[in-house]
């Protein structure tokens, strides 16, 4: 832990151009049977689950400029098989969903695939090269856990790895520059490393310790892939919370290879959670934009392009106050503006949408009423009207999705149910699964071991 005192900037912080909330909800999808308990936040030096991911896109690569840095997911091999037993893939063999989409289009009845034991999804990447999108899930009882993927929505029974790591969040990215999708995995104290060995499945894993138990680590970290220092390699921003102390945010800088080395670290406020890199303010160096649990804000951390951040972050509040625990981040260009903008959403709370106003300034733009606690967040086109939607989970059973008229506001949602609250969904992903050219959703339901997906369906959102 860093010894600087925690400093909170209003300057360009947000104004506001009046709250909207989203109207048109449509329910679709089957439910899944109950069962264990429900995922909660960490006291007490209790991990509580995270994962899932932020921005959209695919591998994270070492540019540091232009839009949202982000990860994905990788993972090992096994056969193509669909597992666990309460669902079925229905149409198998080509790349379309087959009979399991409802005649008016959108998505699919939830596919179901044995995940490991209390998964959180971290992303989709092609871990294994055989041109299929994998997913990749971090298992809180052990380890983390690879779904091959078949190319057509389905995927195989889960191949664990690293059994002695208690998952919670991570990232995908290529960290060791050759090609192949590597993950960083964490607990409450390290930041593991698991490079791709080209053959389906990881080197073994190398972990940096970044907290002890003397600190009293209170949730998983939270991390984002980027360039932050201009060297061309992928670093790892991260943020801690602790029982007694305030959070904070922490750089590993990537020596080459693969190979980390700790760097820049200051305090980031009461509870910082879920992390996004992107260039808020043009100058093309990679800021981080931070969620704050307790405070309910996004404090923007600008970045001087050698490793480091500033100390006193742009604070964005966000609205109403009275809700609980913002966590979930997504980062696109919702507006066409060429700038990247924020979506943020919390447990009992709206999802908000900060749009860019340039050098760092940001706007509240709305904030949509969508499900009970849409925690964690990804973007994607899911309507291919060449304009981002944010996709969330909400921790009580759904996948919400919220469609972006392209001019950064989200007039209509609708919601799938993919579990229950028993089941505690975690993590989200908005990919192609089947090669139809169309983003699918997956997440993982902790309390029930496996993975859900959804195939996008002809005739549209």
């Amino acid at each position: 832990m860093g010894a600087g005192l925690w400093l909170l900037a209003l300057g360009a912080c947000c104004s506001t151009t009046g709250l909207t909330q989203a109207g048109g909800s449509t329910s679709t999808g089957g439910s899944a049977t109950a069962g264990g308990t429900t995922g909660s936040r960490s006291t007490n030096g209790t991990a509580s689950r995270g994962g899932g991911v932020s921005s959209s896109g695919g591998l994270a690569t070492g540019s540091s400029s232009g839009g949202p840095a982000t990860g994905s997911s990788t993972g090992g091999t096994s056969t193509a098989s669909s597992s666990s037993g309460t669902g079925s893939a229905g149409s198998t063999g080509g790349s379309g969903p087959g009979d399991v989409c409802p005649p008016d289009g959108g998505f699919s009845s939830p596919l179901f695939f044995a995940a490991g034991p209390e998964p959180a999804l971290i992303g989709a990447a092609d871990f294994e090269g055989n041109g299929h999108l994998d997913l990749a899930v971090a298992n809180f009882q052990g380890g983390v856990s690879i779904l091959p993927g078949a190319g057509n929505g389905t995927f195989g029974a889960p191949r664990s790895f690293v059994a002695q790591l208690q998952g919670l969040q991570g990232a995908v990215a290529d960290w060791n520059g050759d090609g192949r999708p590597d993950l960083a995995v964490t607990d409450l104290y390290d930041v593991y490393m698991l490079l791709n060995d080209r053959d389906g499945g990881f080197l073994p894993a190398v972990g940096y310790t970044v907290a002890q138990a003397s600190e009293l680590p209170t949730d998983g970290l939270w991390v984002a892939a980027g360039d932050f220092n201009g060297d061309g390699a992928l670093d790892v921003a991260f943020t801690q919370q602790f029982a007694q102390a305030p959070g904070m945010l922490s750089v590993l800088l990537n020596q080459g290879g693969g190979a980390f080395a700790a760097g820049f670290e200051t305090q980031a406020g009461p509870a910082p959670a879920n992390i996004a890199a992107a260039d808020f303010n043009g100058d093309g160096k990679l800021d981080v934009a931070v969620v704050e649990e307790e405070s309910w804000a996004v404090d923007v951390f600008l970045g001087a392009g050698d490793g480091t951040f500033s100390t006193s972050p742009i604070t964005c509040p966000l609205a109403p106050p009275a809700a609980t625990y913002a966590e979930g981040i997504a980062v696109a260009d919702f507006d066409g503006d060429g700038r990247p903008d924020i979506a943020a959403g919390a447990l009992n709370g709206p999802i908000n949408i900060l749009l860019n106003q340039g050098a760092g300034a940001f706007v509240a733009a709305g904030a949509y009423a969508v499900g009970t606690a849409p925690s964690f967040l990804t973007t994607a086109d899911v309507n291919g009207d060449g304009s981002p939607d944010v996709v969330s989970v909400d921790q009580w059973g759904e996948i919400e999705v919220l469609f972006n008229d392209g001019s950064g506001s989200f007039p209509r949602h609708e919601s799938y149910t993919v579990g229950t609250s028993a089941q505690a969904p975690v993590g989200v992903a908005a990919q192609d699964f089947n090669g139809d050219g169309r983003p699918d959703l997956a997440t993982a339901l902790q309390e029930g071991s496996q993975a859900v997906v959804l195939l996008s369906c002809p005739g549209g959102n």
